[in-house]
């Protein structure tokens, strides 16, 4: 599947959100991140997964460290820009030289979830999780937001929702159903 560049650089800017958020204090201080842990079959089958399926991107020099990236629509055969509920899943491995030992390797994985739901009145509601995790697939740092954007795509709102307070049931099931949904079968194409 090959990436628009358009959505390549929405990509790029979503993933960087985290890394962007960890250079600076925690704009949501109390806020809890909860100790979610992958077990490592499962983790070995989704970062296979990443190898065999995913679409490698170059890094610039001095710029974001290399990355293989898997986006799916479901349902899947949706055109790029349907006009009926979807969900956009997307898996970023990214790579380089360790920061800590100087030697190349996957350095992190974010995991991209967009659900779109067109309201009654024709607008669409975007709610987003992003979450970060570490080389060995445990939970680093989240990040929800929302949107709400009219079928010319002019948004009407938006803002983030990760200092809502999400529950720390709530962040583990969305962890849990990223996974689940990451280590299963390849959706259809």
């Amino acid at each position: 599947m090959t990436i628009p560049s358009a959505a390549r650089q929405a990509l790029a800017a979503l993933a960087l959100l985290p890394a962007l958020a960890f250079a600076q204090p925690d704009p949501c201080p109390g806020r809890v991140v909860p100790d979610l842990e992958t077990p490592k079959d499962i983790w070995r089958k989704i970062l296979e997964r990443v190898a065999r399926e995913g679409v490698e991107e170059r890094a610039v020099p001095g710029e974001d460290p290399d990355r293989k990236t898997i986006a799916e629509v479901q349902p899947p055969g949706l055109p790029p820009k349907p006009e009926v509920d979807h969900v956009n899943h997307w898996i970023i491995a990214w790579g380089g030289v360790h920061p800590e030992t100087g030697l190349p390797g996957l350095l992190g994985v974010r995991l991209l979830v967009d659900e779109w739901k067109m309201g009654a009145d024709g607008d669409w509601r975007f709610d987003s999780w992003l979450l970060h995790l570490h080389t060995d697939g445990s939970l680093i740092d989240y990040d929800r937001r929302e949107m709400v954007q009219t079928r010319q795509q002019r948004v009407l709102s938006s803002g983030s929702l990760t200092c809502r307070q999400d529950t720390a049931a709530r962040i583990k099931e969305k962890y849990e159903e990223l996974i689940a949904y990451w280590s299963g079968p390849a959706v259809v194409r």
